[in-house]
């Protein structure tokens, strides 16, 4: 309400400073009045929007009848590349045996790969799937159609039969 009392302040002493007849007042009052009855009952609803995409051209938004076609921009020029970061850290571990669990049987069979820390790597495989894991101690067998069996111990030797 304190916005319609403000509308009809002005009304009253608009004419004083503009120089309005009787017939500009009562028009003026009479959009006023249905101002203030529409601030009353909360506003009238408003429409519901559709935005369709429009491909390759941005998006149609559709509110009650009106219709405005909003078009995609383009894209901008390229930013200058920033300047390169600091070098990583040299990799501390490299291959230092390759182990071939129950010796060399001829073919492509499964190898273990000790590091230069003393890790160990193991591949392995299930169907088409391949996989490297890092071992430990304890008993494993093969997955190279072998099933050879060969046991690492805590110094992470590795020995089978």
């Amino acid at each position: 309400m304190r916005n319609s009392n403000l509308i009809l302040l002005a009304v009253i002493f608009l004419p004083f400073f503009v120089g309005c007849d009787s017939d500009e007042i009562a028009a003026l009052q009479s959009r006023l009045d249905v101002a203030e009855s529409r601030i009353a009952s909360g506003g009238r609803d408003g429409d519901s929007c559709d935005v369709m995409e429009v491909e390759d051209e941005g998006a149609l938004v559709t509110c009650g009848e009106k219709s405005v076609m909003i078009y995609n921009g383009s894209d901008g020029m390229d930013g200058a590349d920033g300047i390169d970061g600091i070098d990583g850290r040299d990799g501390t571990s490299s291959v230092v045996e390759v182990i071939d669990p129950c010796g060399d049987q001829g073919r492509f069979d499964e190898v273990l790969l000790r590091l230069e820390d003393g890790s160990i790597l193991a591949h392995f495989s299930s169907g088409n799937r391949q996989f490297l894991t890092f071992i430990g101690p304890g008993n494993y067998r093969t997955t190279d159609g072998l099933a050879c069996n060969f046991t690492i111990d805590e110094d992470l030797n590795i020995s089978w039969e």
